[in-house]
């Protein structure tokens, strides 16, 4: 039996380098090292990217960075002035 994995599918874990190479193959803006690290510890308005370790290293998940993405985008649409 083998098995296939599917190296794009959004729930990989990613190693924080290979998850920007990733972003940057998908022709998406790559943040910094440094600020995936910043939202990893300090957040973005209380919320955080949320990340696993595995061996002392930290991996993130495609679908992750989307949850994460949209609930900064659900503040910022809160706080805009009307």
């Amino acid at each position: 039996m083998t098995t296939a994995t599917n190296h794009t599918s959004d729930n990989l874990l990613l190693g924080l380098t290979t998850f920007r190479a990733c972003m940057r193959e998908q022709g998406r803006p790559c943040p910094s090292l440094a600020t995936l690290h910043r939202w990893i510890a300090e957040g973005v308005g209380g919320v955080k990217l949320k990340t696993q370790m595995v061996g002392g290293r930290r991996f993130t998940t495609l679908t992750w960075f989307k949850e994460f993405n949209a609930e900064i985008q659900q503040i910022r649409e809160f706080r805009r002035p009307k």
